[in-house]
């Protein structure tokens, strides 16, 4: 039962492989092959297929011809399958094979067909299929096909009947070499060495026939191929062996049997192996390579590949010969072809020359080891001249190339600045790039060349040898450079303006600035360099439009070039350039705020020049005080931002500073500055005492240099008012002096309730603050704000200005003047003229008691009884008798009353009382006699001629009036 179970079980494998190679030979004709598919295929090819009985052979062998027709037919059309055809292709031959070798296998075995028609079918089947595996990279599915062809290489097969013994034997041999061959490949390809030498080994040819010659060709081949991978990864020695291996193979061979392909062959093989003995280095490598590189010669010519190898041979000799070298080197730059390849392989030579290190002496030199010019450069700058010059006279030229060859020789010159014949040598160079028709450097070319100059006029500008980095400018600016772009050429223009100004050549500076494209010019740079210019020169104007560029050009984070202004400046000694440069900074400061400048520091810098300039008449007097003044109104802005988190009490020292100095400069100009200018100063510093109070805490004075500051801010504004003829800006002014009074008046009150005043400084203040009364109401008549009069004139009632109340008088009469003659009468302004006569009252009053001026008294007296013989009879008649009083005491001192004054206030009130007579019958007689009474009393007491005759005439008027009245 167990017998017929496994016969069953093998016909149903065979079954199933028929059925799926069926479906599969169906699926290609349709060009729908799926996944799923592909899986069973791989499934299908890991399996190993039973002899299948006679009748099943040629359904077997029906398909493996359909699989392998459809895959040749796909390969060589578009289809679908394309995507997937590299990993498709290898398994659908593998099965081909596999079906046809089962068939094969199934005749051999039932003998139902001849197998001697198909050995070598299935064989070269095999053979190929196997190859393409191994180019797929199949290597897993080539050595399970290999599997089943050991059995047709280990002759389990007899040859074919048919064919002689001899052919059929040769046969075999040739196919059994190809397939030793492939096995090589394969483990060369598996990176199995042994098995590589295993499998070479076991390949016969027979160099006397013509139909092996293929056989050697592949051997060859594979043994180069080994060698070439081994040489690729500078494994020398073992690239030798291999190499070796495959020169062996052409020893065998009559040269006249070799065809085109294998004498190519022969030599690329020689080449490499000159290439790895080479890499060997020792002498009996070296020997061996010089050997065959004269085979080379002998056999070929002059061929640039055997004498770039023969350069490799002399390079690895010890000791080096750089004048052998060299010489090899010449022949091949003036007999090869230069194409792109040789070129590469000649500029490869000029480096190695170049950077030929003596201490490499004994070690692998075949390679570039450093990138320092070696003591041969002079003989690597002869071939690159050499080179270029061949390179400019082909036709057309190789722009690439001519840039290579000049970029590596100004790279070589800018390793080795201590040879004096670089500069000259390059200038020619260039002359003839230049010369040369159709030939300009590319951006590229021009940018990386201009870079190494650069390099060079950098190293000698730090060894502060301008004349040579001059000449290195003077290379950077040559015409083959033209295609730099502007931004190169401006760069390079200040490089040859910064070597000029260090020689202290300002006219070649000036020079290198106009041939600058105008696009430079405007660069912060450019302009301090032509800053730097006119300092050198002392050119005032330059220096000023200069600075005006630089702070132009700059910008937050790139204010460098503004500082080094100001360090030019003040290196240079010149101190107007310096203050000047200083509000430079001040001025970007103050449109692009930096913590990189420490603000305090720069304005005492600038407020310590100027002062220095001032005192010693550098500078007019109006023009520095302005400047000055814009300082501290600087430090005015940004008193707030003195605070440094480090230091609490650094920004109350800063602002003590800026508010005193403010203070003090104000002072000592006082006198000789406009109004506009002090009135900014006292502002600045009213700002600064303000800020510093605030942060401080403590008075210290401060409240009393504010206070002079609010005075000296008033009396400013009502002068400049005074002055001014724009009625407009005259009233804004006085509208200005009363904001500075009335803030005066607050913080003096303030200082007098919290006693924080010195008497002395308290006395001094009281004085001030009458003046400022005085101010105010001088702005009040000009702006006619009479609804704060009646609080002026209070202030003025204040008995700290009792003795100074005389100095208000005028003011306050020529207020109640203007009331009258310029306003319509109201409730408001009668109440504002009945205080007028209360104040002068008062005035008259302490003026009397502290024996003041009698002649103005008189006036001032007359100047009431006027104003308030409608309004208030009662303070006239006070007025007569305070006249009285003065006239009568006044008769016995120095100063008398004056007459006229006496004369026309008994006139004007004798002329009253007899108006009064005339009106209302009882009242007005009453009041009427009252004033008479007084008239004639103030004319009775008043000795002399004249006015005791008008005591006589005024009587007797009286007394006639009186009579008439009573007829």
């Amino acid at each position: 039962m167990a017998v017929n179970g496994g016969k069953s079980e093998a016909d149903k494998n065979t079954t199933a492989y028929l059925d799926f190679a069926s479906q599969l030979a169906r699926r290609l004709e349709s060009g729908n092959v799926n996944v799923v598919t592909m899986q069973e295929l791989e499934h299908i090819l890991a399996r190993n297929s039973t002899r299948p009985p006679a009748a099943k052979a040629a359904a077997f062998d029906r398909l493996g011809t359909e699989i392998w027709n459809a895959a040749i037919r796909l390969k060589d059309q578009s289809s679908p399958l394309l995507k997937t055809w590299p990993l498709l292709e290898p398994q659908l031959r593998v099965l081909s094979f596999f079906l046809l070798d089962t068939a094969q296998r199934s005749y051999v075995k039932h003998g139902s067909k001849s197998s001697a028609q198909n050995l070598v079918r299935i064989f070269k089947t095999a053979l190929k299929a196997a190859r393409i595996c191994i180019a797929a990279n199949a290597l897993d599915l080539c050595t399970r096909l290999f599997e089943k062809v050991a059995e047709y290489v280990e002759h389990k097969h007899e040859p074919p009947r048919e064919h002689k013994k001899s052919e059929a034997e040769g046969m075999i041999t040739e196919l059994a070499a190809d397939y030793h061959l492939l096995r090589a490949t394969v483990a060369w390809k598996q990176d199995k060495p042994d098995s590589v030498s295993f499998w070479l080994a076991r390949v016969l040819h027979h160099p006397n026939r013509a139909d092996m010659v293929h056989l050697a060709e592949k051997k060859a081949d594979l043994t180069y191929e080994v060698g070439k991978a081994a040489l690729k990864k500078k494994q020398f020695d073992s690239a030798v062996r291999w190499l070796e291996q495959s020169h062996e193979v052409f020893e065998d061979f009559d040269p006249e049997m070799l065809s085109s392909e294998l004498c190519d062959l022969r030599l690329v093989v020689r080449l490499d192996l000159i290439r790895a003995l080479v890499g060997v280095a020792d002498a009996t490598s070296l020997e061996k390579a010089s050997s065959l590189v004269v085979m080379l010669d002998q056999e070929n010519g002059f061929r640039t590949e055997v004498y770039l190898l023969r350069l490799d041979i002399i390079f690895a000799q010890t000791p080096f010969q750089p004048e052998e070298f060299c010489g090899a080197l010449t022949r091949v730059i003036r007999m090869a072809i230069l194409s792109e390849g040789t070129f590469k392989s000649i500029m490869y030579q000029i480096q190695k020359l170049n950077t030929f290190d003596i201490g490499s002496e004994g070690t692998n030199r075949t390679v570039v080891i450093n990138s320092n010019p070696s003591p041969h450069s002079h003989l690597a700058c002869q071939n690159l001249s050499l080179l270029l010059s061949r390179l400019l006279a082909e036709s057309p030229v190789t722009q690439k190339s001519v840039e290579k060859v000049v970029v590596t020789r100004i790279w070589i010159a800018s390793l080795s600045l201590h040879v004096q014949y670089h500069p000259s040598e390059l200038e020619i160079i260039f002359d003839d790039v230049a010369n040369t028709k159709d030939m300009k450097m590319s951006p590229e070319a021009a940018h990386a060349s201009q870079s190494l100059l650069w390099k060079a006029v950098t190293a000698f500008q730090q060894l502060e040898n301008e004349d040579e980095a001059a000449k290195w400018c003077k290379l950077a600016s040559h015409d083959i450079f033209e295609s730099s772009g502007e931004i190169n050429k401006a760069k390079l223009s200040r490089k040859m303006m910064t070597v000029a100004l260090a020689k202290g050549d300002a006219a070649s500076a000036r020079k290198a600035y106009y041939q600058m494209p105008d696009s430079g010019k405007h660069a912060a740079m450019t302009q301090y360099l032509m800053y730097k210019i006119a300092l050198q020169e002392g050119d005032t104007e330059l220096a000023a439009k200069s600075l005006e560029g630089v702070l132009k050009a700059s910008t937050k984070g790139n204010e460098k070039y503004l500082y080094a202004c100001v360090l030019e400046a003040q290196q240079s000694g010149e101190r107007r350039q310096f203050t000047v440069t200083m509000n430079t900074v001040l001025e970007f400061y103050e449109r692009n705020p930096s913590s990189n400048v420490k603000l305090p520091v720069l304005l005492r810098c600038i407020i310590g020049s100027m002062e220095t300039e001032l005192n010693q008449g550098d500078m007019p007097l109006d023009a520095g005080l302005t400047e000055l003044c814009k300082v501290f109104e600087a430090a005015m802005r940004h008193g707030i931002g003195f605070k440094n988190a480090d230091d609490d009490d650094s920004h109350i020292t800063e602002l003590r500073w800026f508010a005193c100095h403010s203070y003090n400069t104000a002072l000592k100009y006082c006198s000789d500055m406009h109004p506009e200018l002090l009135l900014r100063f006292m502002m600045a510093s009213v700002a600064l005492i303000d800020l510093l109070r605030q942060e401080n805490g403590k008075e210290d004075g401060l409240l009393n240099r504010l206070l002079l500051c609010r005075f000296l801010a008033a009396s400013t504004l009502i002068v400049l008012a005074r002055s001014e003829d724009n009625i407009e800006r005259a009233l804004q002014l006085f509208l200005d002096a009363r904001r500075q009074i009335e803030t005066f008046h607050l913080k003096y009150q303030e200082a007098i309730q919290s006693k924080s005043l010195q008497p002395d400084v308290t006395s001094d203040l009281d004085i001030k603050e009458f003046e400022m009364i005085k101010f105010d109401l001088e702005a009040l008549m000009r702006l006619e704000n009479w609804n704060d009069l009646d609080k002026t004139l209070s202030m003025c009632l204040s008995p700290t200005h009792s003795n100074r109340l005389e100095s208000a008088a005028d003011l306050i009469l020529h207020i109640h003047t203007h009331i009258t003659s310029s306003c319509q009468l109201s409730p408001s302004i009668s109440t504002l003229l009945a205080k007028i006569p209360t104040v002068m009252e008062k005035i008259i009053n302490a003026c009397y008691r502290n024996n003041k001026d009698i002649t103005r008294l008189a006036r001032w007296i007359r100047c009431l009884f006027q104003m308030c013989l409608s309004s208030n009879p009662a303070l006239s008649l006070r007025c007569l008798d305070q006249a009285a009083s003065i006239a009568t005491k006044a008769s016995v001192a120095l100063e008398k009353y004056p007459q006229e004054e006496i004369e026309w206030l008994v006139t004007t009130a004798f002329n009253h009382a007899v108006d009064l007579w005339f009106g209302d019958e009882d009242e007005g007689e009453r009041e009427a006699e009252s004033w008479a009474q007084k008239a004639l009393m103030l004319a009775g007491r008043i000795g002399g001629v004249g006015v005791g005759g008008l005591h006589k005439v005024l009587q007797d008027k009286w007394m006639k009036l009186k009579g008439l009245m009573r007829d």
